[in-house]
């Protein structure tokens, strides 16, 4: 369900995503919530507009959101990797703000809409280059009352994760490289505090690991073993905070454009409990696909780890 919020400077207020349980449906039980939680999943199609679908997580798993919206805005852009925040939706339209790669060069970029989901108003920065061989992206923004950092994951074609410190002035600095992720698939945020970050990350061999990225120190990721196999058909893994330790989790498979709902709990490697809620009612045929992610400013960050 989506809350009207009045209107906010972009990149501000955001909604916190819950629904009412409809009867006989299941929530995520182990995360201690007693209402379904939501997931907002995000994708850029071949034309260039911006897909928009908010998943429920009941048993069976709801949606109450599936639009297309600002037709157009990234056509021709390249679009290739995304890490986006939605910032709620107010009286007279929407927000939207973050990072995406256009070919080579990553871009920050800001947008709102009108309510028919049309652009009103966007901007689009150029960061950097040398993206051309990254093949998945990630951003953490956390802001913690007058506490903030913006760290940024991203991991290259050779296996290489990467990592940097965003200041202030909006200048990235890189804090460290760590070799050996070649086989990752996809990175889901399921924790953000002020010393680490944790991400739900599958294999192409079927493994499910959480890792665990000390915020405050060097590059050294601790990695543990979730599940042992059966996830490698995913090419997308999406988290969003349910309850107070733990996540919903959205998988999508691209080969045949359909994704499940998950609640994970709060993650104790191979303990972790994993409830399948089912597969999702919409369908997933774009090539880009993202979590909308709720700004942290206005919301609590995600406590999965």
């Amino acid at each position: 369900m989506v809350k009207k919020l009045l209107p906010t400077l972009l990149g501000a207020v955001a909604l916190t995503a819950v629904a009412s349980l409809p009867s006989g449906a299941t929530t995520a039980a182990q995360t201690g919530t007693t209402e379904a939680c939501e997931l907002r999943s995000g994708a850029i199609t071949s034309t260039g507009a911006v897909r928009v679908q908010n998943h429920v997580a009941t048993k069976p798993p709801g949606l109450d959101v599936n639009r297309l919206e600002s037709n157009k805005l990234f056509a021709g852009k390249n679009v290739r990797l995304v890490s986006m925040n939605y910032d709620g939706d107010y009286e007279d339209g929407s927000g939207r703000f973050g990072y995406m790669v256009f070919g080579n060069d990553m871009q920050q970029v800001k947008y709102s809409t009108d309510l028919e989901g049309n652009p009103d108003g966007s901007y689009i920065g150029k960061v950097g280059s040398g993206w051309a061989k990254y093949r998945i992206f990630e951003s953490s923004d956390l802001w913690l009352g007058s506490y903030r950092r913006t760290t940024q994951y991203a991991i290259h074609n050779d296996g290489t994760l990467a990592r940097w410190s965003v200041d202030s002035k909006q200048v990235w600095h890189k804090t460290g490289t760590a070799k050996g992720y070649a086989s990752f698939k996809s990175l889901a945020l399921i924790s953000q505090t002020k010393t680490y970050d944790t991400f739900l990350a599958n294999t192409t061999n079927g493994r499910l690991y959480t890792i665990h990225i000390p915020t405050t120190a060097a590059l050294k990721p601790i990695l543990k073993i979730v599940r042992g196999s059966s996830w490698q058909t995913f090419e997308s893994l999406q988290a969003t905070r349910c309850g107070n330790t733990g996540v919903v989790l959205l998988a999508i498979d691209k080969n045949t454009k359909s994704g499940y709902l998950y609640a994970v709990g709060h993650a104790n490697g191979t303990k972790t409990v994993i409830k399948n809620l089912g597969k999702s009612k919409a369908t997933f045929p774009d090539a880009v696909l993202f979590n909308w992610s709720l700004p942290t400013q206005f919301n609590p960050p995600p406590y999965g780890e």
